[in-house]
């Protein structure tokens, strides 16, 4: 198990969890376009909230397999909706 705080950014952190269980600490956190890892189990302990101001995906696990998100997560933008289900 590795947690979000331990890295210097969310990207970093998503980076070195694939095979793990990443458990990102509860807070606000202004990200760019995060791309999602494959073979990772994403735990939130409390309400995470990841904001950002790009017309970009906020979370991108296209192409990823086996990955799973529990918990409190809200994703906050101002881009575009997606549309690609």
């Amino acid at each position: 198990m590795i947690y979000s705080d331990d890295y210097p950014d969310m990207q970093t952190a998503l980076n070195a969890a694939p095979g793990k269980r990443l458990v990102i600490r509860a807070g606000t956190y202004a990200v760019g376009s995060l791309d999602g890892v494959s073979n990772v189990q994403i735990d939130t302990d409390g309400p995470v909230i990841f904001t950002t101001t790009l017309d970009a995906p906020i979370l991108d696990f296209t192409g990823c397999q086996n990955f799973t998100i529990r918990g409190n997560l809200t994703l906050q933008g101002d881009g575009a909706n997606y549309t690609g289900h």
